[in-house]
């Protein structure tokens, strides 16, 4: 079976109900487990995906391009099965039939962060609670050694009960084992949710004319390149502009690059001293001067 429709067709135990949301890389389905009787998420891959950038008629170049899309598609349940927290999306199962890749997923209701702040007006303390258990899931997955790299508002839901989780962890990174071996691409993220760092490796289009900030740039994406996108996330959240907005997208990477960042204050005069602080700190250019621990950034937010 090369594709999971139309609505009804079983795959394995699992009976598919309805298609939720398709993008480049694949579909994901709302499923019935038959077995233990639960909602599941089921996220496919396109084998299409593949082939379309293998090259004409060189079956070995598409054989390999196929070999890693499994490779990395098990990738991604490995990283997702390490990690049992609440507020990260839970893996339940991979399966593979032919070419099609499934990963099974828990099935979260609710909104994804941007139409969430587009519907309610919230507090400072509930924004900082949300922002806090963003933290509280990247705490985790960085203690596994994974960076997830495209931290960003889609990336968010938030339940009807106001808990918050992490989703999409497919270009995670894993910073032991064999990351070194790693395909630079899965560093990239969404531009204008990226830390430096990841726009000097992703963007040379745009990065030759930025700006250094203090010399040397360190390129090393780790965990501090979520904390820069969290500080994104939170500046957005608390602000409701984003801190390097430009008129395009690539004007936005480019102010990144520049460190040409807002002031929240200047947005939200009664703002806490601390909070400000907390801000600047998380959108600071160097990760040397960024938060060391995500740890430390959760317990900065409860505070």
């Amino acid at each position: 079976m090369s594709d999971l429709s139309p609505l009804g067709t079983h795959l394995s135990h699992y009976k598919i109900i309805k298609l939720l949301n398709q993008g480049g890389m694949g579909q994901i389905y709302l499923a019935e487990d038959q077995r233990l009787h639960r909602t599941v998420a089921i996220k496919t891959l396109k084998p299409v995906f593949t082939k379309a950038h293998s090259a004409p008629n060189d079956n070995a170049s598409t054989n390999d391009c196929d070999a890693n899309l499994i490779e990395n598609a098990l990738l991604e349940a490995q990283l997702l099965a390490k990690l049992s927290h609440a507020n990260i999306v839970q893996i339940y199962d991979i399966t593979q039939e032919n070419e099609q890749i499934c990963l099974v997923m828990e099935y979260l209701a609710g909104k994804t962060l941007h139409h969430y702040q587009q519907e309610h007006v919230s507090s400072l303390s509930q924004k900082l609670a949300i922002i806090s258990q963003i933290s509280k899931g990247l705490t985790a997955a960085h203690a596994q050694g994974i960076v997830h790299c495209d931290l960003k508002p889609s990336n968010i839901i938030i339940d009807d009960n106001g808990g918050v989780k992490i989703v999409d962890f497919g270009i995670a990174k894993l910073t032991s084992g064999n990351a070194e071996t790693a395909n630079n691409s899965q560093s990239f993220g969404s531009q204008t949710a990226m830390s430096p760092e990841q726009l000097y490796q992703a963007l040379p289009s745009i990065n030759a004319n930025a700006t250094l900030i203090d010399g040397q740039t360190n390129n090393a994406i780790d965990f501090r390149s979520d904390l820069f996108s969290l500080g994104i996330i939170a500046f957005q959240l608390i602000s409701g502009r984003h801190p390097f907005a430009g008129e395009t997208a690539t004007q936005t990477a480019q102010n990144i690059l520049n460190a040409q960042c807002q002031q929240a204050q200047d947005i939200v005069p009664q703002l806490p001293r601390e909070l400000i602080n907390l801000l600047n700190k998380l959108l600071a250019h160097q990760p040397e001067g960024r938060p060391q621990s995500s740890q430390w950034v959760t317990q900065q937010f409860e505070q």
